[in-house]
């Protein structure tokens, strides 16, 4: 993502050979409406003093996410995306 910013101009967003945004850099990677989404597989849960962690196994590296009172409700196995919403990741469920 820091070289695509850093050399840049604009990001071409193509899904299916459809061009689904046509942006800067700094604005295909905000949050909002066409926010990025990470889709992984859930491989741990840990507990670590009172918060609860997913791990997820995401493109061969893991990602350890806090998990919210909105998260709490997935498995290990489960497969997942997370989008972060007003810079909270929010995992949900695939």
């Amino acid at each position: 993502m820091d070289e695509i910013i850093k050399l840049s101009d604009t990001i071409i967003h193509l899904e299916q050979g459809m061009i689904r945004q046509n942006t800067t850099p700094a604005q295909f990677f905000l949050n909002g409406s066409n926010a990025i989404t990470l889709t992984g597989n859930i491989v741990s849960m840990e507990v670590s003093g009172t918060k609860n962690i997913a791990v997820i196994l995401i493109n061969n590296r893991m990602m350890k996410i806090n998990l919210t009172e909105g998260n709490t409700n997935v498995t290990i196995g489960e497969k997942v995306e997370i989008v972060y919403e007003n810079d909270i990741p929010v995992i949900r469920k695939l």
